[in-house]
């Protein structure tokens, strides 16, 4: 949180301390590398929230987890650093955008499960005839053999959990950069 510090004009000893005036708050930008969590918390889960929902619903032409979170990522750290009192710099921004790709990377996962569970048959008979094509495409024994495992319970499970962490890892990769940018645009600003 902001350090606050009591400062008044210094006044003469044994001056009566109903004539000296109330101490004001000061507040001091917090040191470099520090982040604000209570002002950055409600921007970086709303926007990251809001980033993973874009790339369910707005795939942005099959690269919606580069696109949704690079320019979430870079939004939230704005946001944050719409306060002059707040310093910014690109190794805060890659944080902010980290959480910010951890909060997207929450709720595409909640969306993508739903879908996993109540579209488990469509969703299995598109990956097999996506896998059949591939096979098609490049004939081997190899390839036939993962076409037979990813048809299995246990296949489909390792595929969607694959699924999974690769969201994550491009998910926080995608929010750090856009966060980097940020802030080396915002210290620059300044």
């Amino acid at each position: 949180s902001q350090a606050a510090q009591a400062a008044t004009i210094p006044m003469p000893p044994g001056t009566p301390d109903e004539i000296q005036p109330p101490a004001q708050p000061v507040i001091t930008p917090l040191a470099g590398g520090d982040i604000d969590w209570c002002r950055a918390r409600q921007k970086v889960l709303l926007v990251g929230m809001a980033a993973g929902m874009l790339t369910i619903f707005v795939p942005a032409a099959g690269i919606g987890f580069l696109a949704w979170m690079l320019v979430g990522g870079f939004i939230a750290v704005r946001l944050y650093g719409s306060n002059p009192a707040l310093r910014l710099n690109s190794g805060i921004g890659a944080k902010l955008g980290a959480i910010t790709g951890l909060a997207g990377f929450a709720t595409w996962t909640v969306l993508f499960l739903l879908f996993v569970l109540t579209q488990t048959q469509q969703l299995r008979d598109t990956v097999h005839k996506s896998m059949q094509d591939w096979v098609t495409q490049y004939p081997s024994p190899q390839a036939s053999q993962v076409v037979e495992f990813v048809t299995t319970p246990a296949g489909f499970a390792a595929l969607i959990t694959t699924s999974v962490v690769l969201a994550l890892i491009i998910f926080l990769v995608c929010g750090s950069i856009g966060g980097t940018l940020a802030g080396a645009l915002s210290s620059r600003e300044r």
